[in-house]
């Protein structure tokens, strides 16, 4: 499913990679910064406003499996709460706005 649709459906999307874990890391990259090569071809495929970027760069945070204290540095102090009650802005640069829209659409899909 392309990136386009699962935004459309309101998945969260994000990004990751596995490169660290395989024997031949530039098998499947060009650039010594996987991640950072993931962001920027999906950037310019897709058409992504920095808004956009943001949003994937929290997202992937809030999916990754670090500790809470590294979630909470990386998003601020309420990052486990849920639309834009758990945004600090100055972290994570995404519109507060957009994740409230976000939560309501989800809550009126419930």
């Amino acid at each position: 499913m392309s990136l386009y649709r699962q935004v459309s459906y309101r998945s969260r999307v994000f990004f990751w990679t596995q490169a660290e874990i395989l024997d031949d890391p530039l098998q499947f990259h060009f650039t010594a910064s996987h991640l950072l090569e993931e962001y920027s071809c999906a950037a310019q495929i897709y058409k992504l406003t920095p808004a956009d970027m943001c949003e994937l760069a929290r997202n992937s945070v809030l999916q990754s499996g670090w500790e809470m204290q590294v979630k909470k540095h990386w998003l601020g102090h309420s990052w486990y709460l849920p639309g834009s009650a758990g945004n600090d802005i100055h972290k994570t640069n995404v519109p507060t706005i957009r994740l409230a829209y976000r939560h309501a659409t989800l809550l009126e899909e419930l």
